[in-house]
């Protein structure tokens, strides 16, 4: 069976069946999107723990942080002005 084949086939269903396969479909797509997000996100995390622990990555203060985090924010609104 083609795609082709099971498009002609789920475009003769009536429109409420349509919506129903297309809204299942498109929840299979998510779950897999999900976990291949997910997964990406915990290799970026794990990667910035082992640069952290060796010493590779610099950490801040929350006063530091908050303060480059303000300073960044002021710069970008002033240079879209």
């Amino acid at each position: 069976m083609t795609i082709d084949h099971v498009m002609k086939l789920a475009l003769q269903l009536p429109q409420e069946e349509r919506a129903k396969l297309a809204k299942q479909l498109n929840e299979s797509c998510r779950d897999e999107q999900h976990l291949s997000v997910k997964d990406a996100w915990v290799k970026v995390v794990r990667k910035r723990q082992a640069d952290y622990k060796a010493g590779l990555t610099p950490s801040y203060s929350w006063e530091d942080a908050e303060r480059m985090i303000l300073e960044g924010c002021d710069e970008s609104t002033s240079s879209s002005t």
